[in-house]
């Protein structure tokens, strides 16, 4: 019995001194790591010691989110109740990496599709009714680091002839006349005050049944634009017409913006002054008064004798409508107007005659 004491007694006292031992050795070792701090245990707000970030307090001059910096995004939460500040791909353009955003370039720039309407007095010999559809489109091609493309435009236009019943010695009209041309555009920015506003259009005009050297025209202008203000600019130059009579006209006067809904361009032969008038939607609309040194130069086929010829058709125009903007890029007009000092001049020999003055309806879509 004493026996088994002393050798109880001696285990125990052999297992104290092993852990002494080791716990020294480890002591040692621990004092030898290189120990770097951790961040989970530097936050004496955490409930439980030694663990989570360090805490953060907000004084109320710091936001958590930018306008640029999309907000936090919860993947086990309903997709459907979350929102980022800043879309990716924003509806007007793309984020650019200093943050302003730039419109997308659009390679078709435009597609038109314009009619019109100057009546005829059925009653009268004289009468002339001319319907007038004219389609286009217009392409955009990048100019250097210009911020204004060149646009070219093909388009087509034809117009529909009715009358005049005139008497024997004067040459009746045919009963169609045609456009095919090319159109080239460009509006460069110069300097912060000045611009240009320049254009050249080769076409065949024509009945198609006399299409010869005279068909061809070249309609061009160039007009230099001085911009006092973002709001007010004064412009001038010269619009070449090429017709029989009227080659060249002065163009220019000044464009003023007051506000966002008002523009005036009263820049001759085309002024125009726009009123926004309301919004429907996502829509604006707009009404406005404009000018216009109306329709152009064929070459035709005689009726009665088949001899070659060229013929001007001239108007001045005033019409007043509606114009509809929608923020998706489709626009259209309505008008109704008044055409007067109407005439039609022929080259080969035939007298000129005059037309009575009319009304013109109008109507068109762009987008």
């Amino acid at each position: 019995m004493e026996g088994n004491v002393l050798n109880t007694a001696m285990i125990a006292r052999n297992l104290v001194t092993t852990l002494a031992v080791w716990s020294a050795v480890a002591a040692a070792a621990w004092g030898q790591r290189v120990q770097f701090p951790s961040p989970l245990s530097q936050n004496p707000n955490s409930p439980i010691p030694g663990a989570g970030p360090p805490a953060v307090t907000l004084n109320g001059t710091i936001q958590p989110t930018t306008p640029l910096t999309p907000a936090p995004w919860d993947p086990y939460a309903d997709p459907t109740l979350q929102q980022q500040t800043t879309p990716i791909y924003p509806q007007d353009g793309v984020i650019r990496p200093d943050g302003t955003v730039a419109k997308p370039f659009r390679a078709i720039h435009d597609v038109r599709l314009n009619y019109f309407w100057v009546a005829g007095d059925g009653s009268e010999e004289d009468r002339l009714n001319i319907h007038t559809i004219d389609t286009n489109v217009s392409v955009a091609f990048p100019f250097f680091y210009n911020p204004a493309p060149i646009l070219i435009t093909p388009g087509f236009t034809f117009h529909l002839l009715d009358g005049p019943d005139t008497p024997p010695a004067l040459t009746p009209l045919p009963p169609r006349l045609y456009d095919a041309y090319l159109d080239a555009s460009w509006k460069p920015v110069i300097t912060s005050w000045l611009s240009g506003d320049l254009g050249a259009r080769v076409g065949v005009y024509s009945d198609f049944r006399a299409t010869n050297s005279d068909s061809i025209r070249v309609i061009s202008r160039g007009l230099a634009e001085i911009h006092f203000t973002s709001r007010f600019a004064v412009s001038f130059g010269v619009v070449y017409l090429d017709r029989v009579n009227v080659k060249l006209l002065p163009a220019g006067g000044l464009t003023w913006t007051p506000n966002e809904d008002t523009r005036w361009e009263l820049v001759f032969p085309y002024p125009k002054i726009a009123q926004r008038w309301t919004t429907i939607g996502n829509t604006d609309v707009w009404w406005y008064v404009r000018g216009e040194y109306g329709l152009g130069s064929w070459t035709i086929r005689r009726q009665n004798d088949g001899v070659d010829d060229r013929i001007d058709i001239n108007d001045l125009r005033v019409a007043t409508g509606l114009e509809f903007r929608a923020h998706g890029g489709l626009t259209g007009f309505l008008e109704a107007g008044y055409v007067w000092d109407r005439e039609v001049l022929f080259v080969g020999g035939p007298l000129p005659f005059k037309p009575d003055d009319t009304i013109m309806l109008g109507a068109g879509l762009r987008y």
